[in-house]
């Protein structure tokens, strides 16, 4: 490709938003063109460092690479639908938020015990999946209901049955060149696993009353009783509302939107959900996809991100750019879909919302919470005295980076997972309390004692 194929205003200031399709808004100029086509966007937070560096190797650095130009769905001066106004602060009246609990899959999948556990293994179709059973048999219920799954799973099981790295090197595809089917099929595996966890959740509530997250919030909640100014904050990267269920029932919590899982106020603890949650999405009014589900109205107008964030939602937070610098390798900022327009989605909402998962890829490390939540989850964890870490593999860049590391004076680190090691090798932070280790999430909180 000849640079005359790039548009003579792109190179030029004023600075300008550049709408990638798959969903990224990029502001800033085109400083270089490669003779392969590929281009760099210099992004306004970098313009700086840029100008006073001669090296070479400051375009890869500093800047957004676009490889294909088809990749650029538009180029517009400013930008409408604009959210201008900064999450309000998460505040607290002098309670000490003490103890720190993080989940991952693998606390979802064995959080039933004793005599229901074997029924729950052998026999139960709905069992909350590690990555490697993600598309399993037992879910083909799901499966069947989006057709382009199917040619998914091959690739899927060609990279090992590893979800993570499969969605990372599709992701990759994306990005580097235009491809809107590719795009699309991702898309639809983003709903495919809204509706498994969904169906996952309310299956594990409904069948299995010995459940060791509900444990654990009773012994949570006597200890809280006894010491009244302590507070904790309960973290989940899984995407089902299985601890949130419990949380609510023992603690009497209602989330009804995003702030309620935060409320310090009234709430002695608090959920931080990272990844975000089967019930979170975007509520697109029913007019604008004509009537039908949002998966259909997308799969039949075959949608790119881009047409979904920025026609559909129709809102981003100005303010996305500095949190996206902030959580960047490259401190390269860039426009989001507004994460605080996220709600809490009643079922009879679920069909005309956009699901608010952040896929499970290996190294496209992101948030999908809101960003007072993100906010609370940085600022009340310098106190920590306690940390656990339950069937977590450690190995969350932007959370260790902008959470853990601010809780690094805490006098115990309990660990719930068979390879301890390993959850310390990937957090690679120095703490220096105590630390203790239980093999897994059933001994842990039957033998723990608070």
């Amino acid at each position: 490709m000849n640079t005359k194929f790039i548009p003579f205003e792109w190179w030029q200031e004023p600075p300008k938003y550049f709408i990638t399709y798959y969903g990224d808004i990029l502001f800033g100029r085109v400083v270089k063109q490669n003779n392969d086509g590929s281009f760099y966007i210099l992004t306004n937070n970098n313009a700086q460092e840029f100008q006073n560096r001669n090296d070479e190797n400051k375009y890869e650095e500093l800047c957004d690479k676009i490889s294909d130009i088809s990749i650029i769905k538009g180029v517009v001066p400013h930008l409408n639908y604009a959210d201008t106004q900064p999450p309000q602060s998460v505040s607290t009246s002098g309670e000490i938020y003490s103890k720190l609990f993080v989940f991952g899959a693998g606390a979802s999948r064995y959080c039933i015990f004793d005599d229901e556990k074997e029924t729950f293994e052998k026999d139960f179709q709905w069992k909350p999946p590690l990555g490697f059973e993600i598309f399993h048999r037992n879910y083909s219920e799901i499966i069947d209901k989006y057709k382009e799954i199917k040619t998914f799973i091959p690739y899927y099981i060609n990279h090992q049955k590893d979800i993570e790295a499969t969605l990372e090197a599709e992701w990759q595809d994306i990005t580097s060149c235009y491809n809107p089917s590719l795009l699309l099929r991702h898309t639809q595996v983003m709903f495919y696993i809204r509706d498994l966890i969904r169906k996952v959740s309310e299956e594990t509530i409904r069948h299995f009353n010995n459940n060791l997250y509900c444990l654990l919030m009773d012994k949570l909640n006597r200890y809280l009783c006894k010491n009244k100014n302590e507070r904790f904050i309960l973290v989940s990267f899984n995407y089902d509302t299985i601890l949130d269920h419990y949380i609510q029932q023992i603690f009497g919590y209602q989330y009804n939107n995003l702030n309620d899982y935060i409320d310090t106020v009234n709430n002695k603890v608090i959920l931080v959900k990272p990844h975000g949650s089967w019930n979170w999405g975007w509520k697109i009014n029913k007019e604008k996809i004509q009537n039908s589900s949002l998966y259909s109205y997308i799969t039949e107008n075959k949608l790119t991100l881009a047409d979904i964030y920025y026609n559909l939602i129709s809102n981003f937070a100005f303010y996305s750019w500095g949190y996206e610098a902030m959580l960047n390798e490259k401190q390269i900022g860039r426009y989001k879909p507004n994460r605080n327009a996220i709600s809490t989605l009643s079922n009879e909402k679920i069909n005309n919302s956009f699901p608010a998962i952040l896929m499970p890829y290996r190294n496209k490390d992101e948030i999908m919470m809101s960003y007072r939540m993100f906010d609370a989850s940085r600022f009340l964890v310098n106190r920590i005295k306690e940390i656990y870490l339950i069937g977590w593999k450690g190995n969350e860049r932007i959370f260790n980076k902008h959470v853990l590391e601010n809780a690094t004076g805490a006098e115990k680190i309990i660990i719930v997972n068979p390879n301890p090691d390993e959850v310390i090798k990937n957090i690679n932070i120095p703490f220096k309390g105590e630390r203790i280790t239980y093999s897994s999430f059933e001994e842990f909180v039957t033998q723990h004692t608070f």
